[in-house]
């Protein structure tokens, strides 16, 4: 193999003026396939110059650069016929094409090919594979007169054996080529033998490969040593079908080794036998085997791959002996090694391609896995979702009676109350609210992590909603005797700020209710408000018992609290930090928290101010409400019982009516100021309801509509609908939202009794 840096020549050989034409040919063609090719030639010279240079030829491309010369100048002066076979000899490098060209005078401008190239080494497999095709155009020149030798001759010989020199390096070319064009080892195996059979002018050429386990496995040291059919594979080229084949288990049932010829192979050691009457006394049975296939000779070369045997290499001459010459056995072992190399890399290359596949299966599979556990965990969180559908219903549906009745027993009792009892319907309306705030709270935090929750953002003031959310704490803190701070950094040209109100009071409510709770009698609890440009910063600290630093990362966490002592102590669900940071994200803003362990806590939330505006909604006086009659549309009885005792003790006049088609037969009669509808609706009826009520929105006094639970998904009953509230219901909330509507559409008096 040259060397990638090296100037080499061949050897010149005699081909006529056309054979080198022929050549000139092949070369220009090779070249206009590869990189930044050039080429030039002395035919484009007139005769003249063309004498004064000879002939020649320059290749110059990345990886390869050839100069060609055949009749000199000399030759062109003698007087023997330009027609005459003449030689050629073939340079390669740069080097040897500037030392030419300087020398001779050559009238070519290359330089500047030479300058764009950056590195001008010799490509190993350029160099072959322009030798094969040199060999290939030097043997077809048939033109060339046969030598012609005396009697006796010293020149045949070295004819003979350059002949067979050329073929030996064409072969090993070729196999070389094969090992680097294909990692198949069927196919390298497959043309090796051919090949080799073609060079020998072998009549059977043969490769038994031993599988791994037949060598594993040890062999049965019994000599002869035998091994049967099924513990290797046979590739094989005959010269013709009249030869038996020994891919045929009954002609060649198994392999017959001596004992000295397999130490011979262990030691890489060829075995050549002229006559294969050599074992007709020393293994009649392996005689008997060549007699049937018709061997006369045989030449057996082992494969050594990484030091141990891999298979042999086996060349049959069937017709008459023969005797192996030292350079038959030197290319048959130089080929043997040719071949371990080509096995090791298909060795590797198998290896590799099985790696792959089995890291392409497991990532398959534990892709397929992650698919299954997305699928699982999507599974998960749709009944989650319906579960918790299904819950906000089930548990808001019982607490309206709870709370419902239990407000209206406090406000308005049928009969006097005794202390305890009036102690017994507070804990009962309490417990109730309680229950209704983790309700909510759980809810919530599905909806903001499902992003189905959204902001209703409208101004409002800074400073009212922290009065407010302060006192309503006032009661909680009063009995855990501890004092409330109220500290408003704010003036009224940035009191009024955009966002959620509602979201922002039950964050101040959450993270208040915490400092309460965790702050001891006689501690103190402070909310200070303030502005940082478009933010508003809200931070409420207190004087409790502190959170250790290796627990804050576990504050905003789900079902998440303080360790087991402090929960059977303070009690909770772990909800109300989680939803605050929710919250707090769902406006765009960050929340934080310094503590420090017997000291008390810090929360400060950054709030931005949000780019919707919107109006601020009156809110209702607690006057009494316009007389009239409410019709009431709902088919749970406990729910209908508490909605008509809160209206009748306000003194409404309330109907309750079970499906719409009764209501929408008697609403001319029933004239209601007002309708409160269950919804999803009790039945398909109550739809026909509202779509005639639609109809008839010109008439002087329609009535108002309010739904009582979800908020209807058709925009059409979106618009026909006057308020929704949700369940469980609130009675103050109820009476004054009634209020609020009665009052901007009716006046008393506007209406008559019926």
């Amino acid at each position: 193999m040259l060397a990638p840096s090296s100037n080499c020549s061949l050897a010149s050989q005699r081909l006529t003026p056309e054979g080198f034409a022929q050549l000139q040919a092949i070369l220009q063609d090779f070249v206009a396939t590869l990189p930044q090719g050039f080429y030039w030639d002395s035919r484009s010279l007139h005769a003249q110059q063309r004498a004064q240079v000879g002939d020649c030829a320059i290749a110059i491309a990345v990886g390869f650069q050839l100069l060609l010369l055949g009749r000199t100048s000399a030759e062109y002066n003698q007087a023997q016929s330009l027609s005459d076979p003449h030689h050629v000899s073939v340079q390669f490098g740069a080097d040897s094409i500037q030392h030419y060209c300087q020398s001779v005078g050559l009238p070519v401008d290359y330089q500047p090919v030479l300058d764009q190239l950056s590195d001008l080494s010799l490509d190993p497999a350029l160099v072959s594979q322009f030798s094969n095709l040199l060999i290939t155009a030097i043997a077809a020149d048939h033109m060339l007169p046969a030598p012609q030798y005396p009697a006796v001759s010293v020149c045949q010989p070295l004819e003979q054996a350059l002949h067979w020199q050329e073929e030996q390096d064409r072969l090993i070319s070729q196999v070389s080529a094969q090992i680097r064009l294909s990692l198949d080892l069927s196919e390298i195996l497959t043309t090796t033998i051919r090949e080799i059979r073609q060079l020998l002018n072998a009549d059977r050429t043969i490769i038994y490969q031993f599988k791994p386990e037949c060598l594993d496995d040890g062999l049965d040291q019994t000599w002869p040593l035998y091994i049967p059919c099924q513990s290797y594979i046979t590739y094989e080229d005959r010269r013709n079908d009249a030869l038996l084949s020994v891919l045929d288990p009954a002609v060649q049932p198994g392999l017959l080794i001596t004992t000295e010829e397999w130490q011979r192979f262990q030691r890489g050691e060829t075995v050549l036998i002229d006559t294969v009457s050599f074992y007709q006394e020393r293994l009649p049975e392996q005689y008997a085997f060549y007699e049937r296939v018709q061997v006369r000779s045989v030449c057996k070369i082992p494969i050594l791959v990484q030091g141990r045997i891999w298979g042999l290499l086996v060349a049959h001459q069937c017709h008459q002996d023969h005797r192996w010459q030292p350079r038959e056995r030197d290319i048959l072992q130089h080929l043997a090694e040719h071949l371990s190399i080509a096995i090791y890399q298909a060795q590797l290359y198998s290896q590799l391609q099985d790696q792959t596949q089995t890291l392409e299966n497991r990532v398959l599979e534990r892709t397929q896995e992650l698919i299954d556990a997305l699928a699982l965990a999507q599974a998960a969180n749709a009944a989650k979702g319906e579960f918790l559908a299904t819950m906000s219903h089930e548990l808001r549906t019982p607490l309206t009676c709870v709370i419902g009745m239990s407000s209206t027993l406090l406000r308005w009792a049928f009969g006097p109350l005794t202390e305890r009892q009036r102690e017994y319907i507070k804990a009962i309306h309490d417990s109730g609210e309680h229950l209704l705030e983790l309700i909510n709270d759980i809810l919530d935090l599905s909806q903001i992590e499902a992003g189905k929750a959204a902001l209703q953002v409208r101004p409002f003031s800074l400073s009212r909603l922290a009065t407010q959310t302060l006192n309503t704490l006032q009661e909680k803190a009063r009995l855990g005797d501890i004092h409330l701070l109220l500290d408003l950094q704010l003036n009224n040209r940035i009191d009024v700020f955009r966002a959620d109100p509602k979201r922002l009071r039950q964050i101040l409510i959450n993270l208040l209710s915490n400092a309460v709770k965790f702050t001891e009698p006689q501690g103190m609890v402070s909310l200070r408000v303030w502005r940082e440009g478009d933010r508003a910063v809200f931070q409420v600290s207190d004087t409790g018992i502190g959170i250790p630093e290796s627990e804050q990362s576990h504050l905003f966490q789900k079902f998440q609290q303080l360790d087991t002592s402090i929960r059977r102590q303070y009690g909770g669900t772990g909800l109300g930090l989680a939803l605050t940071k929710q919250l707090v994200e769902l406006h765009g803003g960050h929340i934080q928290v310094e503590s420090s362990v017997g000291q008390g806590s810090t929360f400060t939330v950054w709030i931005p101010e949000q780019s919707v505006p919107a109006l601020i909604e009156a809110e209702p006086s607690l006057s009494h409400l316009p007389p009239g009659h409410v019709l009431l549309l709902e088919n749970d009885e406990e729910a209908a019982t508490v909605v008509c005792e809160m209206l009748t003790a306000a003194g409404l006049k309330v109907i309750w009516l079970v499906d719409g088609s009764t209501a929408l037969d008697q609403l001319d009669l029933l004239q209601p100021i007002v309708i409160l509808m269950a919804w999803p609706a009790p039945d398909e009826t109550c739809v026909l309801l509202l779509q005639y009520l639609r109809e008839h929105q010109a008439d002087p006094h329609p009535p108002l509509v309010l739904f009582l639970g979800e908020t209807p998904v058709d925009p059409a009953l979106t618009e026909q609908v006057a308020a929704v509230l949700p369940k469980p219901l609130d009675p103050q909330l109820l009476l004054t939202t009634l209020q609020s509507l009665c009052a901007t559409s009716l006046k008393e008096g506007d209406r008559p009794s019926p």
